[in-house]
């Protein structure tokens, strides 16, 4: 049976990463190409900027209901906040940029939108940062792993100082890593 996840967060999340990165790359390449390609460049670069802002929308909205539904205890709670107080502001920022960079003329435009992409792209690399600390260090949202103690799990899998695996025979063949 296939069951959805319950937290959709991170799906979106890697959207706004990706489209406010390629914005940012695409605009920066415009200064590597020859002018009959700027402007594509260009175009590109604005249409992952306005999609970056869409997706945000929906980053901000999941993420926001994953606060109130995630399980955690307080120390992750306190790292939570932390990630919330960046996502906010640079959702907000993400958006204004946007609409600024749609309202200003094109000549405008070579200059706004590097400096404006910097500052979300930093904002953005800053905030997806501490939410992957929650995933990582804190273990929110993951489902757990089940306890390896099914027959024919005959072997270690290394001390806790994090040694590689130690196999008894070598030959287990009742499944795989």
């Amino acid at each position: 049976m296939i069951t959805l996840i319950s937290n959709i967060h991170p799906v979106f999340v890697h959207f706004t990463v990706a489209l406010i990165s390629l914005a940012f790359l695409t605009t920066i390449s415009t200064y590597f190409v020859g002018d009959d390609k700027k402007q594509r460049l260009l175009d590109y670069a604005l249409i992952s900027l306005y999609l970056g802002a869409l997706f945000t929308v929906a980053t901000v909205a999941t993420g926001l209901y994953a606060f109130g539904t995630v399980k955690h205890d307080t120390l992750s709670h306190m790292a939570m906040v932390n990630h919330r107080n960046w996502a906010i502001p640079t959702a907000i920022l993400i958006l204004i940029g946007a609409a600024l960079v749609y309202t200003k003329r094109k000549t405008t435009l070579a200059y706004l939108l590097p400096i404006v992409l910097v500052i979300l792209t930093t904002m953005v690399i800053i905030t997806s940062f501490k939410g992957g600390e929650l995933v990582y260090r804190y273990g929110l949202g993951v489902m757990s792993i089940p306890q390896a103690s099914e027959e024919g799990h005959n072997h270690e899998h290394g001390s806790e100082k994090g040694e590689e695996d130690q196999h008894n025979d070598g030959k287990n063949e009742s499944h795989n890593h």
